[in-house]
């Protein structure tokens, strides 16, 4: 039997021990290599997946950027909730101190249209399935239904005293609509469902809250989540029986008031205000 060292030398059958500890010390040699290697390659991986991260994150830590600004003269007061029609280019902003629904042109930023007639315009949606412009009016008290092509009112809703923030259920075509508080005045707020097939109330929850802001829906259940800014908490809804299932606290004395609902990721996105 031959054994070679690393150079190549040849040993002689008695010198098998000696080959046998030079044999060990080689393959020692070689798993130390593979594993310098391996962690060498192991460390680029981890340089990489960490470049990756950064820079993910940096994309998604970018600031906002201002696109641009469109002055609005004789304009007093603030403004509250809009909506998109994106087929027909159209941004809607309820001008709450100004009593008017104001339209945009979506690409070019022009005033289209001032909507007069209502009183305090809070919340709005667009369907753009039949083309209908809902504006809840907090003043009068009235869910107002316009068309869009002529922005003439085509219906109402009456019995909503102190209307302001709405969402809608589309595959049920149930509109939920916040009532009530402070401003109409009362202690305490609701939450009404209106059926838009036939633009009847179908149902109403009574909340022990004056002051009852924005709430989002969950799709994939019956659950609904509004904020109910004096106690700073969250009310959580069976919307299909509607019934109060939970309060969550938000942990800040802040006032909770705009609020969306990340579904995929199960986040509800709360923002909440001082003063």
């Amino acid at each position: 039997m031959r054994f070679v060292r690393n150079k190549g030398e040849v040993l002689k059958r008695g010198d098998k021990p000696n080959a046998d500890r030079r044999w060990a010390k080689n393959r020692d040699l070689r798993g130390r290599a593979a594993r310098f290697y391996l962690g060498i390659f192991g460390y680029v991986a981890l340089i990489g997946w960490l470049a990756a991260v950064s820079a993910t994150r940096a994309e998604v830590a970018a600031p906002l950027k201002l696109e641009g600004t469109i002055p609005l003269s004789g304009f007093t007061g603030d403004f509250d909730h809009f909506a998109v029609d994106e087929k027909g280019g159209r941004v809607f902003l309820a001008g709450e101190d100004h009593k008017t629904v104001e339209v945009f042109d979506l690409k070019t930023g022009r005033r289209l249209k001032s909507i007069a007639g209502f009183g305090t315009p809070h919340s709005i949606i667009y369907l753009p399935e039949t083309d209908r412009i809902l504006v809840a009016d907090g003043d009068k008290g009235m869910l107002q239904i316009l068309r869009g092509s002529d922005y003439a009112v085509v219906d109402h809703i009456d019995g909503l005293a102190g209307a302001d923030s709405m969402r809608l259920d589309a595959p049920s075509q149930i509109l939920y609509v916040v009532t009530g508080g402070k401003d109409v005045p009362l202690d305490y707020s609701f939450l009404v469902a209106i059926d838009l097939k036939t633009n009847k109330k179908v149902s109403e929850l009574r909340i022990e809250s004056n002051h009852v802001e924005a709430f989002a829906l969950e799709a994939s259940s019956s659950r609904l989540f509004v904020n109910i800014t004096d106690k700073h908490e969250v009310a959580v809804v069976d919307r299909k029986a509607m019934k109060e299932i939970a309060r969550w606290p938000i942990g800040t004395q802040a006032d909770n008031s705009p609020m969306a609902y990340d579904e995929p990721h199960h986040r509800l996105l709360i923002v909440c205000r001082k003063p």
